[in-house]
């Protein structure tokens, strides 16, 4: 067994689906607190999923599978750069054209119980915070669906959506790249970044800070993913990502639980006025 990085990398392009199906393919990448489902599907596929004890989300980007979901007696149907929030309990969802699409369970599912065993080992990190659910939406639990293409009044404004139990940054694919001079290195305290790589080649540069032990340094990883990919970046590492080329791009950070930094920022999680943040947190 090859040597752990300091992140958890999971280029789909490089391995066998983990389970198939019928009309569909899945692949897992789990972290802590979360685990995102990654599944190639035809028309006709039925994702269904019993008894989820809290909510999960469903991610269509920038050409993504179209899909009708049905949950908790509601239908909605949604394609491309949609978020769909499925509220505890059972839920389908029917399959209307071909692609990709993603979803993201919390350890506390069944489906994080299966998946446990793809995860990827690596270095040993800080410890990350626990999964502890956040305050019930103010109208109650129920089947929710975020549309970019009806939030162009949010043209500009970060795309974050917030639930009781994650955080998903959305936004439609880019043909540029970020500059090589504008790069955002940073570092998490205490939770792990997903980095859903759904369009175009990225590089993720990620770097293990230096202690007292020098036994322990370990050397800065620049690895190169296609997409379908998924990265778990482990708390302290620091890390940035930048696409390959001019070419369609486009990638997706999963947090789990949702980040205070972002839901204390006015203005920077555009379904805040849903989910209300802790009291001890406000």
């Amino acid at each position: 067994m090859s040597e752990p990085t300091i992140a958890a990398y999971h280029d789909f392009n490089d391995r066998d689906p983990d389970e198939t199906g019928e009309l569909a393919a899945h692949w897992y990448a789990p972290a802590t607190n979360f685990v995102v489902v990654t599944s190639r599907v035809d028309p006709g596929a039925r994702l269904v999923t019993e008894a989820n004890p809290d909510e999960h989300c469903l991610i269509l980007p920038t050409g993504a599978a179209s899909v009708r979901v049905t949950a908790s007696g509601d239908e909605v149907t949604a394609e491309e750069n949609t978020l769909v929030v499925l509220p505890p309990g059972d839920s389908v969802i029917e399959v209307l054209t071909a692609g990709h699409v993603h979803r993201v369970f919390s350890s506390a599912t069944a489906t994080y119980a299966r998946a446990k065993r793809y995860a990827v080992p690596v270095h040993p990190a800080a410890p990350v915070a626990p999964l502890v659910p956040w305050p019930d939406p103010v109208d109650g639990f129920r089947l929710r669906r975020y549309a970019l293409a009806e939030l162009t009044h949010l043209d500009g404004v970060q795309r974050t959506f917030r639930t009781t139990n994650m955080m998903i940054k959305l936004a439609p694919a880019k043909d540029h790249r970020r500059e090589p001079t504008a790069l955002s290195p940073h570092q998490h305290d205490d939770f792990e970044q997903a980095s859903l790589v759904v369009h175009g080649e990225w590089i993720h540069h990620v770097r293990s800070p230096w202690g007292k032990d020098s036994t322990t340094w370990r050397t800065d990883e620049h690895r190169r993913v296609g997409s379908p990919s998924v990265t778990i970046i482990p708390p302290p590492q620091i890390h940035t990502s930048q696409s390959v080329g001019p070419r369609l791009n486009q990638l997706i950070d999963i947090f789990a639980p949702p980040r205070v930094d972002f839901s204390l920022t006015p203005g920077k999680v555009t379904n805040a006025d849903e989910y209300p943040m802790p009291e001890g947190l406000r």
